[in-house]
């Protein structure tokens, strides 16, 4: 590895450190309820509170292509009883920082 890919490297780990401290979650893993926004605690109780074949189904959508996500949220949305999934989808499409930082929650799980 060269000098230029290794500080790329550690750069890459500090934003990653960064974004995870800035987001309430410790260097070591896990949610510290104190660094958290509202919403950002919102979200993580609601992620933790999926069982578990929802939590790998909704890991699985977040890391589709973009026109797979588009089909999975409409097929959502035409289901009554799925509407609410639509609508967690439509807001972590709508924010793609905030679904990317759920989907290390869902990772850690």
């Amino acid at each position: 590895m060269s000098l230029s890919e290794s500080t790329a490297s550690a750069q890459r780990g500090k934003q990653h450190r960064f974004r995870r401290l800035t987001l309430g979650v410790s260097p070591e893993g896990g949610y510290a309820p104190a660094m958290l926004l509202p919403h950002e605690r919102r979200l993580c109780e609601a992620v933790e509170g999926f069982p578990p074949d929802v939590r790998e189904w909704l890991l699985k959508v977040l890391a589709s292509h973009p026109e797979d996500r588009a089909r999975t949220i409409r097929r959502c949305y035409e289901r009554e009883d799925a509407r609410h999934l639509a609508e967690l989808l439509m807001d972590l499409e709508a924010n793609r920082r905030i679904a990317l930082d759920v989907m290390d929650a869902l990772k850690q799980r």
